[in-house]
């Protein structure tokens, strides 16, 4: 009994993000058709039109050709015309690829007529390809990439400070009323703040390891964000940053130099070093998007109109309906009452940018560690990039996942080695 006992102090922490992870789940898959297959959400029905279009072309050899290809977002091949996606294309595929294999397990319910309910709901499976049910599949991708937001939180807690952080982190992204919103909505966001949240890891990894493994973790993460949503491009800094503690920290050169077999490693070395985990990691970005976002590139001119147009959303300059509610309004003060108010809550919400305010004044002063850098740097790119009108809302919603774990009573946390 005692051993057993003993065994609970040790692994108190892991049995309580368990915990967290499944009221998370709870919250997450409650009511997934919360619509009754309506597609009120304009977003959702849309891309649900396209993911229902795309399909393996019949002919192999059009595969790759932006006119022909069924796989291409951006074209509508039997009208000849281009099609107006604006969405990350990464989450597109990966959404029409579950929805197809999930329709393979339909023909199970033959075999289950003992229990009509659950044939029947076995059956649906069918349907799950089809624009009135593909956005159920996609509302079950966000909610389990958010999972994975706060898996990654705490391990970004765990490495940067202890385990007890980490799991405070991952209690508040558990609870916080945005995540669990978005996790009910068949769009990219909750997907590419995963892939956003993966690169912040592997950038912080990089910045304590040095090592090519995790400059490809951070890098191919970073280009699938990308692909998953283009205003996502700032977290390329994460891997400048990263690199750049390499050089300018001395531990860092330290431990790089007793890992080199020659001697008198110098800040040259040092940054011969950083530049190469640099250059690997850019190479796993380029990568990576290259493979998930294929006609991005073979269409180019399609995917930049794209994205200049949603740039122009984002700055105020194209005469949007939908827009027009942010005219007039404080540029970060609005989004950041509308992030406390509606997307946090006032509680989690002040605790959450008293964290960030704690660890932009530690970057001030100097005493952040090294990979800490990550985020004050981080953060300031997000919102310089997303200055204008809705653009704050979204940069917010992919940075404040982690502030929690670098708040004050976090670090307290860490600093007086307290018990929680």
């Amino acid at each position: 009994m005692q051993r057993f006992v003993n065994s609970l102090k040790r692994s108190w922490v892991e049995l309580a993000l368990a915990v967290v992870l499944l009221s998370a789940a709870a919250l997450r898959l409650y009511n997934v058709n919360w619509d009754d297959l309506q597609h009120v959400h304009p977003d959702e029905r849309w891309i649900s039109m396209v993911a229902s279009d795309i399909a393996w072309p019949e002919n192999f050899q059009d595969i790759l050709n932006p006119r022909r290809s069924t796989l291409n977002p951006l074209w509508i091949p039997r009208d000849n015309t281009v099609r107006n996606y604006a969405y990350g294309h990464l989450p597109l595929y990966l959404l029409v690829l579950v929805a197809n294999l999930v329709t393979r397990f339909a023909p199970l319910a033959r075999h289950l007529s003992a229990y009509p309910d659950l044939a029947e709901a076995v059956g649906d499976l069918a349907l799950m390809a089809r624009y009135s049910h593909i956005n159920l599949v996609g509302r079950v991708i966000s909610a389990f990439a958010d999972l994975g937001i706060i898996y990654l939180v705490f391990l970004l807690g765990k490495h940067i400070y202890d385990k007890r952080v980490g799991l405070l982190g991952a209690a508040f992204v558990a609870f916080t009323v945005m995540h669990i919103q978005l996790a009910h909505f068949c769009a990219f966001d909750v997907v590419t703040t995963f892939f956003a949240v993966l690169t912040v890891y592997g950038a912080v990894r990089l910045a304590q390891r040095g090592d090519w493994f995790s400059a490809v973790t951070a890098g191919g993460a970073a280009g699938l964000a990308v692909a998953s949503k283009f205003s996502a491009m700032p977290i390329l800094l994460t891997l400048v940053v990263a690199c750049g503690v390499r050089v300018f920290t001395r531990e860092a050169r330290e431990a790089d130099s007793e890992q080199s077999e020659a001697r008198g490693w110098g800040l040259a070395d040092s940054l011969w070093h950083a530049f190469g985990l640099l250059l690997i990691s850019l190479l796993a970005a380029a990568v990576a998007f290259a493979v998930t976002s294929p006609f991005a590139i073979l269409d180019l001119k399609a995917y930049l109109n794209q994205v200049k147009q949603q740039g122009g959303m984002v700055r105020g300059t194209n005469d949007w309906p939908f827009t027009r509610q942010y005219r007039g309004t404080l540029p970060y003060v609005y989004h950041i009452e509308q992030q406390l108010r509606w997307g946090m809550g006032w509680p989690l919400g002040l605790v959450a940018f008293a964290g960030l305010a704690y660890l932009l004044w530690r970057a001030v002063r100097r005493r952040c560690r090294g990979e800490e850098w990550v985020y004050p740097v981080l953060g300031g790119a997000l919102l310089f990039d997303h200055r204008q009108l809705l653009g704050q809302i979204h940069a917010l919603h992919a940075a404040h996942h982690a502030l929690p774990v670098t708040d004050g009573s976090g670090d307290a946390l860490h600093d007086a080695r307290c018990t929680m």
